[in-house]
């Protein structure tokens, strides 16, 4: 880079902290949109989109203390000369054959050459100057962080040149185009450049250049229909100014309107915001219609039956059933006879079909896309589809677990238990006591008294634990009907916990991302909001007669002097 020597870099002032906050949330938007909804947008949204996000991304990554200005206009409007008087130096080449600029020139004001933020550009290294002299002392200091531009020609019969201007078009900061009194209303300007960016009114000026070639009437009559254009390509509000390099008309107003812009480092910004307020029709057009969160709950219960019919929740609870009854009645029957009670415990391992688990959790998707267009409803879809193996093998496990799980022995089982023992230790006693008494009295009948009361011990016991096998018996099946349904009270919710964990949440959190998706596209409507006045747009008032270039491009106002140091007024 070619240098001019040292200087004294002024405060670097951030942006208002209320636009970088909003600046960055709508660039986290953008990425979601991007990221959750790029099959929704159309091709062309979606490139356009990504490249934003991209350029935006890397401009914000470098210099934040630099402000990007590009002079572009046509063959002949001085945008060359003009470079120079701004600069103060003769850098940019002047020529007749046209085209002369084939690549950017480049002037940066202050010590820091921008290096990272010009090869981001591509702005040649031989094409780079450092605007900084000892001659200057701090004459200077108020442009330092400024990054001056001079782009090729735009209507140049050299396609390159054309495509270099439309590629620097999009990547600068601000916009100064340079029309001249012959060709202000070429419509290679108006309808490939100014109509496209209407969005980006506020980054770009207009400067009216070579008015001295005009009286100062025709200066005020020129100016007048370029703005009744201006205002048919829908920028009637673009700052526009009269400029001379053989005069000096407006070209100490450009330099104060650069100033402004470099001093409040939001012009990065600003031309980001622009970039999105020009995507952001496309994106709203884009937008969908929310979706009821409770159109995935409200089919949970259904889902759920059929998820537990699918994993035998009714057979494994019968089963379960069964076994409590079985390992009751023989833990509470009379002992000789409850060995008949013999069933094998459990019920074989089952394994639900995957099939079935698929067609449930699709029906669940399609019954909550049902309203859905666009992409959604196949992505659904396909979530459903993508959870089936997690949602089969969750309930493969209650299965597992719940075949696996022993029966709860009511503490009474025990004691009915010790009772029944202990009723056929007295019946085999008494037995033995008659028997002991027949053989001491020679086998001779009738029994002894003796004999006779081992009989009826035997004959009480006997009744007595028949009798209590059928009450612990009825307690046992009553016992067994209430295991049933605490086994399918237990398995039912758990067959809930593993639909909503693996199945529910997942197409929740679906519908709620195409409702953040959504959202997002219609964060981008315009809103009707006043900003207040900036540095960069200043409060709309006359200015004073007596103040030379004051306002000189607010709302349109020309402050240029036509005569050096007049300030002109457009009727």
């Amino acid at each position: 880079m070619t240098r001019a020597a040292g200087g004294v870099q002024p405060p670097v002032q951030a942006a208002a902290p209320l636009e970088a906050t909003e600046l960055a949330e709508r660039l986290d938007q953008l990425s979601l949109i991007l990221k959750e909804g790029a099959e929704q947008l159309d091709r062309r949204t979606a490139g356009a989109t990504e490249r934003l996000l991209r350029r935006a991304g890397q401009r914000l990554r470098l210099s934040g203390t630099h402000t990007v200005v590009a002079l572009a206009g046509g063959t002949g409007s001085g945008k060359s000369t003009l470079f120079n008087a701004l600069s103060g130096l003769d850098l940019s080449g002047v020529g007749v054959r046209r085209p002369t600029t084939s690549a950017p020139y480049a002037c940066v004001w202050g010590p820091d050459p921008a290096t990272e933020l010009l090869d981001w550009l591509e702005v040649p290294t031989e094409r780079r100057i450092l605007r900084e002299s000892e001659l200057d002392a701090d004459s200077e200091a108020a442009l330092h962080g400024l990054v001056l531009l001079d782009l090729p020609d735009h209507d140049s019969i050299e396609v390159s040149h054309r495509l270099e201007v439309d590629r620097l078009v999009d990547l600068v900061d601000v916009l100064v185009w340079v029309l001249d009194p012959q060709k202000y209303a070429d419509t290679a300007v108006h309808e490939f450049y100014l109509k496209r960016l209407k969005a980006y009114s506020d980054i770009m000026l207009i400067a009216l250049n070579q008015a001295d070639r005009l009286d100062p009437g025709q200066a005020q009559s020129c100016l007048a229909d370029l703005r009744r254009m201006l205002t048919d390509d829908g920028l009637g509000s673009i700052r526009t100014m009269l400029t001379s390099t053989r005069t000096g008309i407006g070209v100490p107003d450009l330099r104060a309107v650069l100033t402004t812009a470099v001093a409040s480092r939001r012009a990065t910004a600003r031309r980001i915001r622009a970039d999105l307020s020009s995507l952001a029709p496309r994106l709203v057009r884009t937008a969908l219609p929310d979706v009821d969160l409770r159109r995935v709950q409200a089919q949970e219960e259904e889902a759920v039956a059929e998820l537990a019919d699918l994993a035998g929740v009714e057979r494994i609870a019968v089963a379960a059933t069964a076994d409590y009854r079985t390992l009751g009645l023989r833990r509470v029957g009379w002992p000789p006879v409850a060995w008949r009670h013999r069933r094998e415990r459990g019920v074989p391992p089952l394994a639900v079909s995957r099939a079935d688990v698929g067609k449930v959790a699709t029906t669940v998707a399609l019954n909550a896309t049902a309203e859905l267009v666009g992409p959604w409803p196949s992505r659904l879809e396909r979530r459903a589809d993508a959870v089936t193996g997690s949602l089969a093998d969750g309930l493969d496990g209650v299965i597992h677990a719940a075949v696996q799980q022993p029966v709860a022995k009511p503490p009474w089982w025990r004691i009915a238990t010790i009772v029944q023992w202990l009723l056929l230790g007295f019946a085999v006693a008494g037995v033995a006591w008659a028997g002991r008494a027949f053989l001491a009295g020679g086998r001779q009948w009738p029994l002894s008294m003796t004999g006779l009361g081992g009989l009826v011990v035997t004959g009480v016991a006997l009744s007595l634990g028949l009798a209590l096998a059928g009450i612990f018996g009825r307690s046992v099946v009553k016992g067994a009907d209430r295991w049933q349904a605490a086994v399918e009270g237990r398995l039912r919710p758990e067959v809930a916990i593993v639909a909503g964990e693996r199945l529910f949440s997942q197409l929740t959190a679906d519908l709620a991302t195409y409702n953040s998706v959504q959202e997002a596209l219609n964060s981008f409507a315009p809103r009707a909001e006043v900003e207040p006045p900036t540095a960069e747009t200043p409060k709309r008032e006359a200015p004073a007669a007596d103040a030379p270039g004051a306002d000189p491009v607010g709302n349109g106002r020309v402050a240029a002097a036509l005569p050096r140091g007049e300030t002109a007024k457009l009727p």
